[in-house]
């Protein structure tokens, strides 16, 4: 007992030692939260299992900020990363990249892409979709629409064409953008399946399809309002 009261009258009359212990105790504090924090970044955007089931297996894989800028001029990154299996365990995409040089569907979370799939785009696939009829498949930033469960082709969702810049340009040029594109699977009567050679030809009248097994799977990935951009 007399030992310890000793020691704290030795602490309480040396202030110098007292700051000294205090700042050391700080300064460890201070870098050991450094040191969780940057193990908390790393491991969200490396495809480390953050409570999934599903790992992404690419030690090089590069996330993307897509939401101040474009990843069109990256897309040959991005076919490095695609994963065309099935990933385990809930996942909600918040962004959707459409490759259509290499006819690929990204499903991405936090700058990672979880799941690929190869697409059929409109029969006339090269260029940007101006108007009714075209074929073409558009190109630009977009936001998914609703989501329709009763599709001619399984199951559908509605990407946000025309948007503004569409209509301007359509309005300028005497023209109809048209409109109802949507990503959806194939057609519902079998024998009009026969006939499409999915996913080799580019079959639709300007939408992003899949088969029906992968249409479910991004019904259940994507939202109504997730963001998405279609690339050269």
């Amino acid at each position: 007992m007399m030992a310890v009261t000793y020691l704290m009258e030795d602490f309480m009359t040396h202030p110098l030692k007292r700051m000294a212990g205090l700042a050391r105790f700080v300064l460890i504090a201070a870098f050991s939260l450094i040191a969780l924090y940057k193990m908390a970044h790393a491991a969200s955007f490396s495809g480390l299992n953050l409570g999934e089931d599903f790992v992404i297996k690419n030690s090089a894989s590069v996330s993307f900020d897509y939401v101040t800028q474009s990843v069109c001029s990256r897309t040959a990154e991005l076919e490095k990363q695609a994963h065309f299996q099935s990933p385990q365990g809930a996942w909600q995409a918040d962004f959707l990249v459409v490759d259509k040089k290499r006819r690929i569907l990204h499903l991405m979370k936090s700058g990672q892409i979880f799941r690929s799939y190869h697409v059929a785009l409109g029969k006339k696939p090269v260029g940007k979709k101006r108007q009714e009829g075209d074929k073409k498949t558009p190109e630009g930033l977009y936001q998914i629409g609703y989501k329709n469960s009763a599709s001619d082709f399984h199951l559908s969702l509605q990407i946000s064409y025309p948007n503004q810049e569409d209509i301007n340009w359509a309005r300028e040029q005497g023209v109809d953008p048209g409109g109802d594109i949507m990503i959806h699977g194939l057609p519902n009567e079998a024998w009009k399946k026969l006939f499409i050679n999915h996913p080799k030809s580019n079959w639709t009248r300007g939408c992003v399809a899949v088969n029906d097994q992968e249409i479910e799977e991004v019904w259940s990935y994507v939202q109504a309002g997730t963001m998405i951009e279609l690339c050269p």
